[in-house]
């Protein structure tokens, strides 16, 4: 199977493309609402010995994030008596502040070092210089990637 090839102007055009809809498929994933919830429910059950605290729990989350309220209030508190404060802002970061404790996830960042990460599987290839098969594999290994990640978490 032949992964390189000679390049040419479309073929770099092509692949940085390609490493551009991989950067944005992650980047809508990883900031979509299912995500974000799902992330916020694993991080909070990591302060399971505070459910009975009354100490404030900051979020600053996109503004996105505001048709969430009701279900970020509701998980955050069931079961637990912490006070919740939200702020949201134009940037696309999820910050949590917890005691002396922050969390912060940024999904542009988590695309941006999984792309390069996918994309170090093919060490030898002169960067702007993929054939289609390499680039129908890299999509494929992106997919299955995706698909196990999600239900990973």
């Amino acid at each position: 199977m032949v992964f390189f090839q000679s390049a040419d102007d479309n073929d770099i055009v092509l692949y940085r493309k390609i490493e551009q809809d991989i950067k944005v498929l992650l980047s809508e994933v990883l900031g979509s609402d299912e995500v974000f919830l799902a992330a916020l429910q694993q991080w909070s059950a990591k302060y399971e010995e505070y459910y009975q605290s009354s100490d404030t729990v900051s979020l600053l989350v996109p503004q996105f994030c505001r048709r969430l309220k009701r279900q970020v209030m509701d998980l955050l508190q069931k079961e637990r008596s912490w006070k919740i404060h939200i702020e949201y802002h134009d940037d696309n970061r999820f910050v949590i502040r917890f005691k002396d404790r922050v969390a912060e996830f940024c999904p542009e960042e988590v695309s941006d070092i999984m792309t390069a990460t996918l994309l170090k599987k093919y060490p030898d290839y002169p960067r702007d210089n993929l054939s289609e098969s390499a680039l129908q594999q890299l999509r494929e290994i992106l997919f299955t990637e995706e698909k196990q990640g999600l239900h990973n978490d």
